[in-house]
């Protein structure tokens, strides 16, 4: 498995290819700082290990709480005695100090606040610290206090971290505190351009694992190429998705797309339906007002023939009121025509009122023309009825011309006895050249009128 370095100048390799048989080691970290972020002991405490940390920074201090719960995380800072100091917070960076020389050379806003101080000695022992397996100290410019505040006897680290050059430079920084190791029994094994490592007299058989700087057989990668490539990872899952989906989603638009062909088909077709429709309804709807107009002229037609007959009533009448004028001057004749006459009045009256009916029924059929969309079997009925009308009209007007001059000839067609009867009575009013009445054996055949007869007829006719 690769192993992750979070350290800024991969510190935990080196003190991992020298620890890595420990279990469940100790730590101690001065300037703790971020839990992760440049972190030595972050790799240390993921494998199962525990530690003391020190930091002063309240928010640096609130991360180590939340990220290292097994961990004491001390908010203080470190040096030669116990008491308070004043503390110089760079936010946000790793250059905050309690040197005040070193702040006045740190760029950017700071934050000055007095802070608890402590030493070394006095932390482990209150805290009952044991074996400590390695000590790193990064305080920006404070170190030699630091180490002043330990005797190095009843805690011996086996290893010592110390930044050695000037805050956030490469000038070489340890000349004045390399002896307060040096003489207690430390020795020099390491140095990596930014921290100096020393090994206890009394582990310096781990001095082999600091012959050679980290390399590629330590089989470590950085934390921050770790994140990237889980990052890339998650990005290239992400960006896998993203292509599966959007190959659903290519199918899915090739599916609509087939789909907007079939419904566009569809629509093409129900709409060449919906034209044909319409096509059928412009037909339906010239043929319903041909329908219309076509009645219109039959009823027109039929109130013409109506006016006609009216007209052939009139004639009837006045030719009816001659022959009551006749009449008046035959009275005998008019006499036995009496009932006749009234009952062809009678028909005429009749004939008028089924006449007046029917120009009433004209004018309602013209006044309904305009609905007639919806009332065509309705119309249809009433043409059949006009036409019935009409025959009965025929019929009635058939029987009204037939009727009396039937009736007037129908005397002489009765009996010998009869007929000589009204012969002497019409004798005395008829002019010398009527005909004279016939007799019996000169009787007309079965439906024939006797010549005195259709005498009278012409006459009635001629008057």
């Amino acid at each position: 498995m690769v192993f992750v370095s979070y350290a800024q100048n991969f510190e935990d390799v080196m003190l991992a290819r020298a620890l890595g048989t420990v279990e469940a080691g100790f730590y101690i970290d001065v300037g703790a700082q971020d839990p992760e972020e440049g972190s030595v002991t972050k790799h240390f405490y993921d494998q199962g290990w525990r530690g003391l940390n020190f930091e002063p920074s309240a928010h640096y201090h609130a991360q180590l709480e939340a990220a290292r719960p097994r961990d004491l995380n001390l908010r203080c800072a470190v040096g030669a005695s116990p008491g308070t100091v004043t503390f110089y917070e760079a936010e946000g960076t790793g250059l905050s100090t309690i040197i005040e020389s070193v702040s006045a050379g740190t760029p950017g806003p700071q934050v000055t606040r007095s802070v608890p101080l402590t030493t070394l000695d006095a932390a482990c022992a209150a805290y009952g610290v044991g074996t400590v397996h390695f000590l790193k100290i990064d305080v920006e410019g404070a170190e030699e206090l630091v180490l002043r505040g330990t005797r190095l006897e009843a805690v011996r680290p086996w290893i010592v971290v110390v930044e050695a050059t000037h805050p956030n430079s490469p000038e070489p920084y340890y000349s004045h505190w390399e002896p307060l190791l040096t003489e207690r029994g430390y020795r020099f094994v390491y140095a990596d351009g930014l921290n100096r490592f020393y090994l206890a007299e009394e582990h310096i058989g781990l001095a082999h694992h600091f012959e050679l700087p980290p390399n590629y057989f330590d089989d470590f990668a950085r934390a921050r190429e770790v994140r990237a490539e889980d990052n890339l990872a998650h990005h290239m899952d992400i960006i896998g998705q993203i292509d599966a989906d959007r190959t659903q989603l290519q199918a899915v638009l090739e599916e609509h797309a087939a789909r907007i062909i079939t419904l566009g088909g569809q629509l093409e077709e129900q709409q060449r339906e919906i034209q044909r429709l319409v096509d059928l309804l412009d037909t339906a709807s010239r043929r319903e007002q041909e329908t219309i107009a076509h009645h219109i002229r039959l009823i027109e037609e039929a109130a013409t023939r109506v006016a006609a007959q009216h007209d052939e009533i009139l004639r009837l009448q006045a030719s009816l009121a001659e022959s009551n004028d006749l009449a008046a001057t035959q009275r005998d004749v008019t006499t036995y025509l009496r009932i006749d006459l009234k009952n062809a009045e009678d028909r005429i009256n009749t004939i008028e009122t089924e006449a007046k009916h029917l120009k009433d029924r004209i004018n309602a059929f013209r006044s309904e023309a305009k609905s007639l969309h919806v009332q065509i079997a309705f119309r249809d009925n009433k043409i059949g009825w006009l036409t019935l009308d009409r025959e009965r009209f025929k019929a009635a007007h058939a029987t009204i011309v037939q009727s009396p001059i039937w009736r007037l000839t129908r005397p002489l067609q009765s009996k010998d006895a009869r007929a000589a009867t009204r012969a002497r009575a019409l004798g005395q009013l008829m002019p010398q050249d009527r005909p004279v009445l016939a007799t019996t054996s000169e009787a007309s055949q079965p439906g024939e009128l006797p010549e005195t007869a259709s005498w009278i007829q012409r006459r009635l006719w001629a008057a």
